[in-house]
């Protein structure tokens, strides 16, 4: 195959991390299929290569495509035999084979499976049942001050922010310092103001691609008083230059007509109302 520089690059760069930040389309695949069969044709086995993706059906293709590399070319393809025994997989069939390889070291029996997400999300939300029945009865005050402060009709709502709480805090490697740390760090002045910056940039941001919409559908516009209209509707909302100036000129809706949009500029305003409800969430 011909590839680019980038792509042969990539091939080639040996003895140390590489990192290949590239789109869908651009000749990934095809760069770690020739990748491996550099590395075969310079005597490594496919033994001892590693290659791992995040679905079954990637990890497959990838291992078709690799046998089919190999297939082709004289001095490795009895390379192809090893391939359905190698480590091309994913990242948790990967993982799984060493703790049952390695399971005497981890004090664990070989016959482990791996529990369903379903039923750990059930046994996790009754745990969090029993805790919020016990701390009822007990009739204990912060408790009972917590449930005021946060909830209205019920405390459905918060049960279940207390349990994507806790799945986010399962990723956490080092859990003993984040909560030793947790308010020095997330309830820093410092903290704080950079949150609300990025959260004032987000909005911005929706709010300028809201614009480049609104002339998307002007340019589509058949009647020039409407588009001026409609440019009066949308004035303050895309002078605004603050938060509070933004909070307070909310985007105006269009001017109706039956003839002046075209298709394009109607199809148009379908994505206009799906970004307006984005920029208000």
């Amino acid at each position: 195959m011909q590839m680019t520089k980038d792509q042969a690059y990539a091939v080639n760069i040996s003895g140390t991390n590489a990192i290949v930040s590239a789109g869908a389309g651009s000749g990934k695949t095809t760069v770690l299929k020739e990748r491996v069969l550099r590395e075969l044709l310079e005597g490594t086995s496919i033994d001892n290569l590693i290659l791992l993706t995040f679905t079954k059906n990637a990890a497959n293709e990838m291992k078709e495509r690799i046998r089919k590399i190999i297939s082709e070319n004289e001095k490795v393809k009895s390379e192809a035999a090893l391939l359905d025994n190698a480590y091309i997989t994913t990242f948790d069939s990967f993982a799984q084979s060493i703790v049952k390889k390695y399971n005497y070291l981890l004090n664990i029996g070989k016959d482990f499976s791996i529990v369903d997400a379903s039923i750990v999300k059930l046994e996790t939300t009754k745990i969090i049942d029993e805790i919020f029945e016990n701390y009822y009865k007990e009739a204990n005050p912060l408790f009972e001050e917590f449930i005021s402060n946060y909830c209205t009709k019920d405390d459905k709502k918060i049960r279940e922010a207390i349990y994507n709480i806790y799945q986010k805090y399962t990723s956490i490697i080092d859990k003993e310092d984040f909560i030793n740390n947790y308010s020095q760090k997330y309830f820093s002045k410092e903290f704080i103001e950079n949150t609300f910056d990025k959260y004032e940039d987000i909005v911005f941001k929706t709010r300028d691609e809201i614009v480049e919409l609104l002339d998307e559908i002007n340019d589509e516009t058949t009647d020039q008083k409407v588009v001026e209209e409609n440019l009066s509707l949308t004035a303050n909302f895309r002078g605004a230059m603050t938060y509070d100036e933004l909070l307070y000129s909310p985007l105006e809706t269009l001017k109706r007509s039956k003839t002046a949009y075209t298709d394009e500029a109607k199809e148009l305003k379908e994505v206009l109302k799906e970004k307006k409800k984005e920029l208000k969430e």
